[in-house]
């Protein structure tokens, strides 16, 4: 699996939505102009994604050495969707010049019902052959589980379902997407799923589209939100401002590509005021220092489990020293995998599978790495004090000769200012190591990662991808998330009536685990929160009735032993420091905000899957629906844990 996470291979992917024969023009030397305009499209396409490679991967790694891959998505259909997947098993070349690395055009395919079905819309044999020849070409082939108007009863109940299963195709396609091509000629929908239609959803999710003019009359331009230097979602395709393709394909390909960065004052509205070259960007420095992650086999940050073992909340065990690897973590997510043969394509040598793992591992291994350090900042700390109230009472100094009090009662001390010393100290350089080693963000940061790439692996299974940002992604984890996603690329699979079964479990398993690992988090931090309250409590009343008894004494006129009175004095200090330690990490650890968030993320997962269970069978839409909103869960709890947490950092106890 490598030494340390895993570089994204750069990818992009590109769809295609366009007219059938009939929308398009009979003249040859028009088709031609067409055919022409797309090869154009893809060459630039690759042309820029080659540019970007170099750009980001050559120099700064944030990507692989990998050539760059390009995926032309079709559904294969007569007329424009395959023009545009014929052009691009034409288009991967090898590398065109020395020091080129070349880029690799791969065609996937998805289909609204199978291939056999699929192929009573065609006309010829020339056709259908010319459909099995792209097919066989495919790296990936998702078949949607629609119905054809002539696998069933005719009539318009028919026709309707046929409509939804052309429909169901394009979403998807859009959905896999990051750019679409469209050959369209600028007219309304003959129906539902038509080019209007899916073109106008694309606009609404953000996705760049290139449209290249189906009457072969208007140059090819870019239509995209992103060309405004304002952007302002639009809710239909010709309300979308637009470019030509050679002005706007470069900064379009650069915005889907490039790692998070500062903005410049050009990107700020401030054109004349310059940037400021001596700043650094702490996104890709981040992500830089998470590509050279490396994880230690032993974790010694034993004091959080050591914590929970204490008040009882679960046992030590074998992982809280030696963590499971990124290779253990990365199988178990496949474990959750429940299809069989030929669906079974997610297979170990996965990215998304082997970016998890890593993710995971780091969050893991920081997590604990930083929950110990605040217990031991509050801990020592509290203790420094500890040890100072039991020096006042660890001899008797009333047997001290008073001529040399002084000097003996600095010598009582010497040991016990050392041991204070030494605590300090501790502190202090946990501390500092904390800061250095930025083992708060950076836990932070992974676990995103972790979690991004948790919820994209039952979506993959769905035909789906997580909903990200349509453009630049701000934050390094989203980035990166989205660069592993668009690696994976589409699933392989046919989603009919046993397909559905299989991805249904697949995502149950995925939730089930979830759903126990919160409901099992809820009650643990909850004990946690109630166990150090009950502590804090007690030393505060310990504290009271140590004072109550000796205001109680002094009432009745009772004289204190000078011993007993120094005994009062490091009671006053001594409980109130560990009650106040307690206080500190009950809320560095924000116990009970994690219960509480847990107990509802359980509560939500649980009924989604009582929901899928209700379902029989299983429907495609329905199921993406589930994902989707189990998707949005998982990681809104996520968003919630983080906002919480990160104003909870590493520092000195004052």
């Amino acid at each position: 699996m490598g030494e340390h996470p895993p570089r994204p291979r750069l990818a992009l992917a590109v769809g295609v939505i366009g007219h059938q024969p009939d929308r398009l023009p009979s003249e040859p030397d028009k088709l031609a102009l067409i055919a022409g305009e797309i090869a154009t499209t893809l060459d630039a396409v690759c042309r820029e994604a080659a540019a970007a490679h170099g750009k980001y991967s050559k120099q700064a790694k944030y990507f692989s050495d990998n050539r760059p891959v390009i995926a032309v998505i079709s559904a294969l259909a007569e007329g424009a969707d395959r023009m545009v997947a014929s052009a691009a098993i034409a288009c991967s070349q090898p590398a065109p010049a020395a020091g080129d690395i070349g880029v690799d055009v791969v065609l996937d395919v998805a289909l609204p019902f199978p291939g056999a079905t699929y192929k009573d819309d065609f006309s010829t044999e020339q056709s259908k052959a010319e459909f099995d020849g792209l097919l066989k070409q495919a790296r990936s082939v998702l078949v949607l589980p629609g119905e054809s108007s002539r696998a069933a009863d005719t009539g318009y109940e028919a026709a309707s379902r046929e409509n939804r299963a052309y429909e169901s195709v394009g979403l998807t396609l859009i959905n896999q997407s990051d750019i679409i091509i469209a050959v369209w000629d600028g007219e309304a929908s003959a129906g539902r799923g038509g080019t209007q239609e899916m073109l106008n959803f694309a606009a609404r999710s953000g996705t760049p589209i290139i449209h290249i003019d189906a009457k072969a009359e208007q140059p090819t331009r870019i239509r995209w939100d992103g060309i405004s230097n304002f952007p302002a979602r639009s809710n239909a395709v010709n309300d979308l401002p637009s470019a030509s393709l050679n002005t706007g394909l470069p900064r379009l390909i650069d915005e889907l590509l490039r790692p998070p960065e500062e903005k410049s004052a050009e990107h700020q509205g401030r054109p004349n005021k310059p940037a400021d070259k001596r700043t650094t960007d702490p996104e890709r420095e981040r992500l830089k220092a998470y590509y050279e992650k490396l994880l230690w086999p032993v974790n010694y940050g034993l004091a959080f489990p050591l914590l929970m073992a204490v008040f009882g909340v679960r046992p030590l065990r074998q992982g809280d020293w030696r963590p499971p690897p990124p290779e253990k973590l990365a199988k178990d997510l496949l474990a959750f995998d429940q299809s069989e043969p030929p669906n079974a394509k997610l297979q170990e040598q996965s990215v998304l599978a082997t970016a998890f793992g890593w993710a995971d591992a780091c969050g893991v291994w920081l997590a604990q790495v930083f929950r110990s350090a605040f217990v031991m900042n509050f801990s020592l700390a509290a203790f420094a004090v500890v040890v100072a109230a039991v020096s006042l009472v660890a001899s008797d100094i009333t047997q001290i000769d008073k001529t040399v009090m002084a000097a003996a009662l600095m010598h009582h001390k010497v040991p016990y200012v050392i041991v204070e010393v030494v605590f300090i100290l501790a502190v202090i350089v946990i501390t500092i190591a904390g800061y250095w080693g930025g083992w708060h963000h950076r836990w932070l940061e992974a676990r995103e990662v972790a979690e991004r790439l948790r919820v994209a692996f039952p979506l993959w299974t769905l035909g789906l991808r997580p909903t990200t940002f349509p453009a630049e992604e701000p934050a390094w984890t989203g980035w990166y998330a989205r660069a592993i996603v668009r690696e994976q690329g589409m699933r392989s699979a046919f989603l009919g009536a046993a397909g559905l079964q299989q991805a249904r479990a697949t995502l149950k398993a995925v939730l089930s685990d979830q759903c126990n690992y919160h409901r099992t988090t809820a009650r643990r931090m909850q004990s946690m929160e109630t166990r150090l309250e009950l502590l804090g409590m007690i030393l505060f009343g310990l504290t009271l009735a140590a004072l109550a008894a000796f205001l109680g004494a002094w009432l009745d006129h009772v004289t204190a032993p000078t011993r007993l009175t120094y005994l009062v004095t490091g009671a006053a200090a001594g409980f109130p420091a560990l009650g106040t330690a307690t206080f500190g990490i009950r809320v560095i650890g924000d116990f009970d905000g994690i219960a509480r968030r847990s107990q509802r993320t359980h509560e939500v997962l649980q009924q989604i899957i009582d929901a899928m269970d209700a379902e029989n069978p299983p429907s495609l839409a329905t199921l993406q629906a589930r994902a989707r909103a189990a998707s949005d869960v998982m990681l809104g709890d996520v968003s919630s844990w983080r906002l919480a947490a990160e104003s909870r950092t590493l520092a000195i106890p004052s």
